[in-house]
């Protein structure tokens, strides 16, 4: 219009990862996701979930292997029907106390 000049924007990737040695990685992407969120409509999908693991280095870089294979998985082809959903996998260390066992009690 006027004189304007249209410009239409795509993605160039189905999915942002950051480098591993990033710093505030988990930060950014948690944050980016965050801004994306919509609140649910009645009967429409969802699912949020926090969990503690406690497990041995080992156990963290096999956890880590298997959801960046999950991941590899989710790539749907972009459709014109249906809608957009976020989907944010983080595997981080948490700053929660650890108790011992006569503590926990």
């Amino acid at each position: 219009m006027r004189g304007g000049t249209e410009q239409y924007f795509a993605l160039v990737s189905r999915s942002f990862e950051l480098d591993e040695d990033a710093e505030d990685g988990s930060e950014f992407l948690t944050n980016a996701a965050l801004g994306e969120m919509l609140p649910a409509r009645p009967g429409q999908a969802k699912h949020s979930v926090l969990r503690h693991l406690w497990l041995t280095p080992d156990e963290a870089h096999a956890l880590a292997a298997r959801l960046r294979e999950q991941n590899a998985e989710l790539h749907p082809a972009k459709s014109s029907q249906g809608e957009a959903y976020g989907l944010l996998v983080t595997l981080c260390r948490a700053d929660i106390p650890n108790l011992s066992p006569d503590e926990a009690d």
